[in-house]
Parts: C-alpha cells; sequence; structure tokens
C-alpha cells in the first residue's frame, strides 16, 4: 500500500492510493507542501487508484487549510475512481474537479476579472 506525492507545474500529484492506510503520512505531506507554496493548492488525482473516506477528509482538511490561508483549492483531473468516490460522498461541486486545462482556463478568467475590477 503506497502513496506518492510529487510537485508538478502548479500542483502536487497523487498517485496510488489514498486510504485509511496512507492516511498520517499523506496528510503531513499535503499539508506541508501546500503551506509552504505560494498561490493555489491544486491537487492531481489522475493515478489515484484507491479513494476512500480517510483519504476524502484529508482532501477536505486541505481544502479547509487553503481557504482558511486565503487560498483557493481544487482537484485537478480525478481518476475514474475518483471522480466517483468525490460524487458519491457529494463533492462533485464542493471540490472542482476539472482538468488542467480547465483550471488554466479559470486561472486567467479570475485574473482578467481582478484586472478589469
Amino acid at each position: 500500500m503506497e502513496c506518492q506525492v510529487r510537485e508538478e507545474t502548479e500542483c502536487l500529484a497523487v498517485s496510488g492510493e489514498m486510504s485509511i492506510y496512507t492516511a498520517a503520512e499523506l496528510k503531513k505531506t499535503l499539508f506541508d507542501r501546500c503551506n509552504s507554496a505560494a498561490g493555489d493548492c491544486r491537487i492531481d488525482l489522475a493515478n489515484v487508484t484507491t479513494l476512500d473516506t480517510a483519504g476524502l477528509q484529508i482532501l477536505l482538511l486541505t481544502n479547509r487549510m487553503a481557504r482558511a490561508g486565503g487560498r483557493a483549492f481544487a482537484v485537478l483531473n480525478p481518476s475514474d475512481l475518483a471522480r466517483e468516490a468525490l460524487q458519491l460522498a457529494g463533492l462533485g461541486d464542493f471540490i472542482v474537479a476539472v482538468t488542467p486545462r480547465e483550471a488554466k482556463a479559470k486561472a486567467k478568467a479570475r485574473k482578467r476579472t481582478r484586472k478589469a475590477t
């Protein structure tokens, strides 16, 4: 049972299991990296193979931490399994599950909106 987090351009990519078996290490890693990174907290779940309630809880806590720091939180490119788990938990709308292309388009739109005001 393994879960890895690696830093990519503009996001953290999680691969493997997001489960009770990896929760303690995953929570520490995501919190540390989201707290130390500048800008929004974006997490790519394209290579997640398991997402149970412990993994969902970590995503919710990371979302809360990011928003408390005035930063946006987004889940990018969730695997089919991750997308289904988010939707079954009622988090499909709460956590923004978008592709990297959609995330970039939304970020550009936010910048234009900020410049216009």
